[in-house]
């Protein structure tokens, strides 16, 4: 199952960018988001509603009409009210009887990123050491789970940090999270901080003009929820995806081949051709 993911994100994205028939797009994404609601259901929302923010930039490039502030309002609101709903689920499965929507405290519950953040300032001298080994196991991230079971130090600042504030939450399945802004201050301080916020900077100028054309604007869209994921994410995890992606591609493209030489020679053989050949 884990391995058909593979094909069917990036046929889906593909679909979506490609395609101009609305209906088919609508029809598409609907049976997706069908299947990806299993995922909701265990708990998972960032992934999907990443996913779902890159659609809406999928759309807002392919199309030349504005985005309406009350389009974006609902939008917003939406997924906010279906992520409380979900955290109240995750925390306790009948929270649902005594459910009451409160977005203050939603917004308030997804501090725990400036929690992750305050931590690797205060105590940057224990994880700076490991800055070069969590970047190099973000870029193994896409292609091996990350198994808390079993954790060693300075493998994964996301795991690190809960493991330093509280062993036997994190050991019950408890985590913080990441954060890049966290990262980047454990790889340079203050420096590093700004240094990456504005090379982030010239990344999003880039994804942007790459996103004008068709065939780049999906090469974008595969890794573009990873960057959205990035201010409760680790800082490389988007280039992780992206190179899975490209394998992903890869073998899309290769499929793609096979079935063209197939119907060449489908067509090739026909019996009408050969008829018509020994008749010459």
């Amino acid at each position: 199952m884990r391995g058909l993911v593979l094909l069917t994100l990036p046929t889906f994205i593909a679909i979506v960018v490609f395609e101009t028939r609305k209906r088919l797009v609508y029809l598409v994404t609907a049976l997706y988001f069908g299947s990806a609601a299993l995922f909701l259901l265990m708990g998972a929302r960032g992934g999907i509603f990443t996913l779902i923010l890159t659609l809406w930039y999928v759309s807002c490039m392919k199309s030349n009409k504005r985005s309406r502030a009350l389009s974006i309002a609902f939008l917003v609101l939406a997924m906010v009210l279906v992520g409380d709903i979900i955290q109240a689920l995750r925390d306790d499965t009948d929270a649902l009887t005594t459910y009451k929507f409160a977005p203050l405290e939603f917004v308030k519950l997804q501090g725990n990123s400036l929690d992750v953040t305050g931590t690797a300032i205060a105590y940057r001298s224990i994880f700076a050491p490991y800055a070069s080994s969590y970047l190099w196991n973000e870029l193994k991230a896409a292609f091996i789970a990350n198994d808390a079971s079993h954790y060693s130090r300075g493998k994964v600042l996301a795991f690190d940090v809960p493991v330093f504030l509280d062993a036997y939450t994190f050991s019950q399945g408890r985590g913080t999270g990441s954060s890049y802004l966290a990262e980047s201050y454990v790889i340079g301080g203050t420096f590093g901080v700004v240094v990456i916020s504005v090379l982030i900077g010239f990344g999003l100028k880039a994804i942007y003009e790459l996103s004008r054309e068709a065939l780049t604007l999906f090469m974008v869209s595969l890794f573009l929820p990873d960057v959205l994921m990035m201010p409760r994410a680790a800082l490389l995890d988007w280039l992780s995806v992206l190179l899975k992606m490209g394998i992903s591609v890869g073998i899309l493209i290769a499929g793609w081949k096979v079935y063209l030489a197939v119907g060449w020679l489908a067509e090739g053989i026909r019996p009408s051709k050969l008829l018509k050949e020994s008749s010459r």
